[in-house]
């Protein structure tokens, strides 16, 4: 009976520690999926900064080159 005990409670543990590692491996991929979200709008962010800081140097300066 006792050994009948060891064997569940250790198969227990196996089973939280499982669970636990999934939960932990699902955090991360949230956590890329959410760094690569955040790095594709501050791109698309940046873009459009310096497309608009490129129009308004053009339209304070005109289209002069040095």
């Amino acid at each position: 009976a006792k050994e009948a005990e060891k064997a569940a409670a250790k198969a227990q543990k196996e089973a939280e520690k499982e669970a636990e590692r999934a939960a932990k491996a699902a955090e991360k991929q949230k956590q890329e999926l959410f760094k690569d979200v955040t790095k594709a709008a501050t791109s698309i962010l940046g873009q459009i900064g310096r497309d608009a800081s490129k129009q308004i140097m053009r339209g304070l300066f005109g289209t002069r080159k040095r």
